[in-house]
């Protein structure tokens, strides 16, 4: 194929960031965008010169697409995901993929059976400071490490979305995850205990919470995520020299190396990016849907559902259920 045609299955803000990424990466190309409400979608389509407007059925219904961006609401993810799947579709599913393992678990197995590709847009796997840093740990730049520290807050008090049970919102599923992501790829997967406690809102969704990981190798991650504080986002990865600091967890900038008595010794550059970082995600799987792979090894099934099995746990200690689960 010359270019890797892609149907956008929503027109929010999540699109339009995609769509300013697929419009950046030369193998790839927007054919269709698709919404609830058609007049939306000829709106988006007109502004990202986009040839066809549809509803969600007419979109899957059409044979041309070589792939399906779903930059829907998390509780669509689960139901949207499954039609292009079961339709025999490759798809490119906003995360969280679904808003627990069981349902991701069920869609990647319908992915297996189909033959097609099938992935959650955690990006932040692709970015090029996340090879940086793992190189600069591992070559050891602080030493070894010992201790990760993770922080998101952001007030979404006023977001319906964020703040309703029904949608399955609060601060984990939508901004934990790049936390827990951070975590996953810089200390691995051997954990051996968690703490964690949380509050909850009265509408049932997770206000913040604080969790502590202990892994094999004795080394240590604290997480604090927020809808209702004010805190800095960024991760600090503490060594026995050094430590290691950026900006933010989902898109790591602003690096740094300070010493022992907080100096900085180091700034660490990263490439520019062209449309937020998207590009990158973009750029993977247009290049494996050409090559036929079911998924990219930057962001495999087992890395979304092991994080998917991770805020399962997290949930469940926190006695969050959501209605729909």
């Amino acid at each position: 194929m010359d270019r890797v045609k892609i149907a956008l299955l929503g027109s929010g803000g999540i699109s339009r960031a995609m769509a300013r990424a697929m419009q950046c990466v030369p193998n790839a190309e927007i054919y269709s965008v698709a919404s609830r409400n058609l007049d939306n979608a000829k709106k988006f389509a007109e502004e990202f010169s986009v040839p066809n407007a549809y509803t969600f059925d007419e979109s899957i219904a059409d044979s041309t697409p070589d792939l399906y961006y779903i930059g829907l609401p998390h509780v669509q993810h689960y139901e949207y995901a499954k039609k292009c799947l079961l339709a025999g579709k490759n798809v490119l599913c906003e995360k969280p993929l679904c808003i627990n393992s069981r349902l991701a678990k069920e869609l990647f197995d319908i992915a297996k059976e189909k033959g097609v590709f099938f992935a959650d847009n955690m990006w932040t796997r692709f970015l090029p400071a996340v090879g940086i840093v793992k190189k600069l740990v591992a070559d050891g730049a602080i030493g070894d490490v010992k201790h990760i520290s993770a922080s998101i807050c952001d007030n979404c008090l006023n977001s319906n979305q964020m703040t309703d049970s029904h949608q399955a919102g609060g601060m984990l599923l939508d901004c934990g995850i790049y936390a827990l992501t951070c975590i996953d790829l810089l200390l691995g997967r051997n954990i051996t205990d968690i703490q964690t406690t949380a509050c909850l809102s009265e509408r049932g969704v997770d206000l913040h919470s604080v969790t502590a990981l202990t892994f094999a190798d004795k080394k240590t991650a604290s997480l604090y995520i927020s809808m209702n504080s004010r805190f800095p986002n960024k991760i600090t990865v503490a060594g026995e020299n050094a430590y290691l600091e950026f900006t933010c967890a989902y898109n790591w900038k602003n690096i740094g190396i300070y010493d022992k008595t907080d100096n900085l010794i180091r700034c660490v550059e990263i490439p520019e990016q062209k449309a937020g970082g998207y590009e990158y995600i973009v750029s993977a799987v247009c290049n494996a849907i050409e090559a036929g792979k079911t998924y990219c090894e930057e962001s495999t099934p087992e890395d979304t559902l092991y994080i998917l099995r991770l805020m399962d746990t997290l949930r469940e200690k926190w006695g969050l259920k959501y209605p729909m689960e």
